[in-house]
């Protein structure tokens, strides 16, 4: 199972239309959310868009949309691929890609909305 690669274009792109939209007008600013949930793939409404900057990067929020939207649940997940997963976060904590990317295996996998 394999992390998901990520366009840096689209990501950049994303991140710029993100920052516009967080603080911005909700109607004024309906095209350009149109445009970040067709980019995206998502469907996510304007209000959710909104203090991004306060709690997170704009483009830290959009990596983590678009992890989520590329990971897949992973039934067949086992104890032996759990290990390795932890021991490569523990060999780079500072892989934040990585990190995100098993948070949201094992959000999908095991159903668990507390891991984040």
């Amino acid at each position: 199972m394999p992390q998901p690669e990520l366009d840096d274009d689209l990501v950049q792109r994303l991140a710029t239309i993100a920052s516009r939209l967080d603080g911005g007008d909700e109607i004024a600013d309906a095209s350009l959310l149109a445009e970040f949930n067709q980019l995206a793939g998502t469907n996510i409404p304007f209000s959710e868009l909104q203090g991004i900057y306060g709690a997170e990067e704009h483009i830290d929020f959009v990596r983590r949309v678009l992890t989520d939207r590329a990971t897949e649940t992973s039934p067949d997940l086992n104890r032996q691929e759990l290990i390795e997963m932890f021991a490569k976060v523990l060999a780079d904590p500072c892989d934040d890609a990585y990190l995100q990317y098993v948070f949201t295996t094992i959000k999908k996998t095991f159903g668990d909305k507390q891991i984040s």
